[in-house]
């Protein structure tokens, strides 16, 4: 049987609203026996699509960018790392993908996501994406709006066994987040009677698109990305049910029930992920909204550290717009799960700041050198004192990889001072520090990061 969306007699109407019309769809469906379960499902082939639609899958705009010259002779900006290929005549090249053909459909989809996250701490701006087509951007999307399964461990499967610090959000307005001791097979799922992702929860949802097999990327390391005054990673869980009284349920629009968790690392990767994400029914129509829904409370560092998700069981259907991509803020069910995220998001921060603050103390007593006890004075006083330590080591006898969130490619050469002396890892390290605690090196390419303190250690040294 074959049903085909579009009609003879529709055609006056797809005309009127032809911006609207990407291509034709046929949807296909016939009998299979029960016993191949591989070949139950629903097959979708896109055989036309509009002009605009091709361009934008095949990135002519990035492209184009990437072709143009500024006067420096540079790139108005550098090519996607990663793409189906340069559709531009004269430059066309062959496919840049982070799988090969051969690989099996999770293989694939983990390659995928491993390269999504290449770029953290080499990019200048917040995503990671633009080393992406937007044909790779298209599967991303896909794949964390989808109710998929996580290509990583469900948070709520988190048990005792792993190295993380547990919370869980207070019952009783104004308490403070109390610590969970999970047994080693026990989960937070089971500690805190949460069902999202559970066996209760509905079947696979499997997906495949041009042969990748989609899964929702976001994998929660049980382990710190890179040293951090916090020992180690830290999730804290919740959930509400009908939080509104009797006399309330219909002038909010009806019940409302939702689980969630924040989770933090000292660094998010791939940064994507960085910020919260609103499921309803496991699904999203949104990507990872990198304000917390507008916290206002400068936590800048913080907040990029941490990355959220909330799953809406029952409600806040009626406060989602048209557009199926944002919320009504003024509904009371938004703005519930905004207040809600918002107190998670503070007891989740004073419990970092409180553990930070007691390792900072300790290592005050251990700083060695007076060079870099100058430049953490300067990045405490920009960031905070509860702020995470500038490098993993103390960099006396080599330069540090990353300063902060920056990765540094340093030269080979040995750098030198205005004098012409070599200038040693120490006062280079604190110098890169401070321009860092300004956030002067995560605003550069990475080629330049290295360069400006080459230059600033270079400036002549002369008496006036």
């Amino acid at each position: 049987m074959t049903v085909r969306l579009r009609t003879h007699d529709e055609d006056e109407i797809l005309k009127k609203a032809g911006d609207y019309v990407a291509g034709e769809v046929d949807i296909v469906s016939e009998e299979v026996p029960a016993s191949e379960r591989d070949s139950h499902g629903t097959s979708v082939v896109l055989y036309q699509l509009r002009d605009e639609v091709r361009r934008t899958l095949q990135s002519v705009t990035l492209w184009e960018a990437a072709l143009v010259e500024t006067e420096d002779g540079r790139s108005a900006r550098l090519p996607p790392e990663y793409h189906i290929g340069c559709p531009i005549d004269g430059h066309r090249c062959d496919p840049c993908l982070p799988w090969t053909e051969t690989d099996l459909p999770k293989k694939k989809f983990d390659d995928f996501f491993e390269a999504s996250g290449s770029a953290t701490g080499r990019t200048v701006s917040f995503t990671n994406l633009e080393h992406f087509d937007e044909y790779l951007r298209l599967i991303w999307k896909l794949s964390l709006s989808l109710p998929l399964r996580y290509i990583g461990t469900h948070p709520f499967d988190f048990d005792g066994s792993q190295d993380l610090h547990f919370l869980k959000f207070p019952e009783a307005d104004g308490g403070q987040a109390e610590s969970v001791d999970l047994a080693p097979t026990e989960s937070l799922r089971e500690h805190l009677k949460l069902r999202t992702g559970g066996e209760h929860a509905s079947g696979p949802f499997l997906v495949t698109l041009d042969g990748v097999e989609l899964r929702r990327p976001i994998r929660l390391s049980r382990e710190l990305f890179r040293k951090s005054r916090v020992g180690a990673p830290v999730i804290i869980a919740g959930k509400q049910d009908n939080p509104f009284s009797e006399e309330d349920i219909g002038r909010a629009g009806g019940r409302l029930s939702f689980e969630g968790y924040l989770y933090w690392n000292s660094r998010i990767v791939p940064k994507e992920t960085a910020g919260v994400l609103i499921r309803i029914r496991d699904a999203s129509g949104t990507l990872f909204e990198r304000t917390f829904l507008n916290y206002l409370v400068s936590e800048q560092t913080r907040l990029r550290q941490i990355t959220a998700e909330i799953f809406v069981h029952e409600g806040l259907d009626s406060a989602i717009n048209i557009d199926r991509e944002s919320f009504n803020y003024s509904h009371p069910h938004f703005l519930y799960v905004k207040g809600w995220l918002h107190t998670a998001l503070r007891l989740l921060v004073n419990r970092l700041k409180a553990i930070a603050k007691a390792d900072l103390d300790r290592h005050k007593e251990q700083l060695r050198d007076r060079t870099l006890e100058y430049a953490l004075r300067i990045w405490h006083r920009r960031l905070g004192e509860d702020s995470d330590p500038p490098f993993s080591e103390e960099p006396l006898d080599s330069l540090p990889r990353d300063v902060g969130d920056a990765e540094v490619e340093w030269p080979s050469e040995p750098m030198r001072t205005g004098k012409g002396k070599p200038a040693g890892p120490v006062r280079t390290s604190a110098l890169a520090t401070v321009l860092e605690a300004y956030g002067v090196l995560s605003r550069l390419s990475v080629e330049d990061r290295a360069q400006i303190v080459m230059d600033i250690l270079g400036i002549p040294e002369t008496d006036l």
